[in-house]
């Protein structure tokens, strides 16, 4: 039978001394840490370099949606083609407005920065987008399905 102490002896049955791994294990270690300290204070411009970037596409991100004004972001039909009976998406986008109506009605619509509607094309179809705030300013747009024999 093994006792614990016979676990731990080497080849020539001489106890074996952990202290090598011990040390090996603590190296690595700290060599890990210092390279991770060391990347960090040398990513550290390079965060503060990025800032005035990422200003940038803030203001263009708020530019995008209107700056705070009422603007029709998109409108457009997929397909624009489509067989008499076919679908088509109507799809919008609008920032800052308090109603939006299409004309000829495709259902309910409301102020959305992203929102399609499935139509049925039996003809060829103008809609007209018309979006409007609380100031009553009004901004309007046309997307047109047309149907292929």
């Amino acid at each position: 039978m093994i006792t614990q102490n016979e676990t731990n002896l080497g080849p020539s049955d001489e106890p074996r001394s952990h202290a090598p791994f011990v040390i090996a294990g603590t190296a690595v270690g700290l060599i890990f840490l210092g390279w991770v300290l060391y990347a960090r204070g040398s990513a550290t411009p390079t965060i503060e370099a990025a800032r005035p970037a990422s200003a940038q596409r803030n203001a263009d991100t708020v530019a995008f949606y209107g700056n705070g004004q009422l603007k029709v972001l998109t409108f457009y039909a997929n397909p624009v083609e489509v067989k008499p009976g076919g679908h088509a998406l109507v799809c919008y986008g609008v920032s800052n407005a308090t109603t939006v109506r299409i004309e000829p009605p495709i259902g309910e619509t409301w102020p959305s920065t992203s929102r399609c509607v499935e139509v049925t094309a039996a003809k060829d179809t103008d809609y007209k987008l018309t979006a409007r705030d609380t100031a009553g300013h009004e901004q309007s747009r046309t997307v047109s399905i047309r149907t292929v024999r």
